[in-house]
């Protein structure tokens, strides 16, 4: 099976990109829920700041590329080709992975819940980006 490693780097741009936006967008309400979990835990000191370096920024592409050539590999073993298709294997994958794994958080270790929201939208999208870019440039 071959594998579009071009496809893969401009879909982890993509997703990485949008995954900015998204953050930034939401910066108020991610901020404000992790000071709520302060609160919750009375933890007295927390740094909600976060900061872009150049050592974020290849770990964010390294991973988003390993997660494209993974679901490169998926779309191909399993012949997805029509955006239907890429869409709900983004949908199972977000149910199986980052929905179930952020519901561990919630309940065993108090992750805010909140949070975990906002966190899973991201990975929806992000899902959604990769299947759909890769499933339509195979």
């Amino acid at each position: 099976m071959s594998v579009n490693y071009l496809a893969i780097v401009v879909a982890a741009l993509l997703s990485s990109i949008f995954s900015f936006l998204y953050y930034a967008l939401l910066n108020r309400q991610i901020i404000g829920a992790r000071e709520a979990a302060a609160k919750a835990t009375q933890s007295k000191k927390v740094d909600i700041r976060t900061t872009i370096t150049p050592n974020k920024i290849i770990i964010e592409l390294t991973r988003m590329f390993i997660l494209g050539l993974v679901l490169a590999y998926a779309c191909g073993l399993l012949g997805i080709t029509s955006l239907q298709q890429a869409v709900l294997l983004s949908f199972w994958l977000w149910i199986g992975f980052p929905v179930v794994l952020l519901t561990g958080l919630v309940t065993n270790e108090r992750f805010p819940a909140k949070l975990a929201a906002l966190h899973a939208g991201d990975w929806l999208i992000r899902l959604l980006i990769f299947t759909v870019f890769l499933s339509a440039w195979h």
